[in-house]
């Protein structure tokens, strides 16, 4: 016991015992601007802040606010099935990230393309709602949240929380925190 508390003060065991589980995230993929009709249920929520940004940069605001609908979405997934709750702080980094540096313009331009969703019953609502139902849930490892993390790890999976139902979990982002309504799927 002794040979444990001497490591767990100078970091030795913890060192070794993290690395075993410490989650390495793949480098995203710079994802150019597309239409929301493309999203992938591979596509990471932090490729598609990426391409929120990119959209702006190419004037295409619509794109880039529906888009941001699908990164929502996708990251209240990942919130969702993602117990550490420390890990869900990269959340409020990576909507930083999107918006920071971008213009007074661009800003109020996607202000009126959020103001459009937020009083519902349009078709660029309909359009963005349509293909989150379509694609279904993501297909991928949230790396990207699980490595901001501050949980001891002791497993390679005992990152996700217990009992987690996909399809619950997409009905909850889309249906009810992005105002998609009743689910398609």
């Amino acid at each position: 016991m002794r040979g444990f508390f001497r490591a767990l003060l100078t970091g030795a065991s913890l060192t070794v015992g993290a690395a075993a589980w410490a989650e390495e995230p793949p480098v995203p993929r710079m994802l150019p601007c597309f239409e929301i009709e493309d999203v992938q249920p591979d596509h990471t929520a932090l490729e598609l802040a990426g391409a929120v940004r990119s959209c702006v940069e190419a004037g295409r605001h619509g794109d880039g606010m529906a888009i941001f609908i699908a990164f929502n979405s996708y990251s209240l997934f990942d919130q969702q099935r993602v117990r550490d709750e420390t890990a869900h702080e990269i959340l409020t980094e990576l909507n930083q990230w999107i918006f920071n540096g971008m213009g007074k313009d661009d800003i109020d331009v996607l202000r009126r393309h959020a103001e459009t969703l937020r009083l519902g019953d349009s078709a660029y609502q309909d359009r963005i709602c349509n293909a989150l139902w379509a694609v279904g849930p993501p297909s991928y490892r949230p790396s990207y949240m699980i490595a901001f993390g501050q949980m001891p790890r002791k497993g390679d999976d005992d990152w996700q929380v217990d009992g987690f139902d996909a399809e619950v979990a997409w009905k909850v982002a889309v249906g009810e925190k992005n105002r998609c309504g009743d689910a398609r799927l």
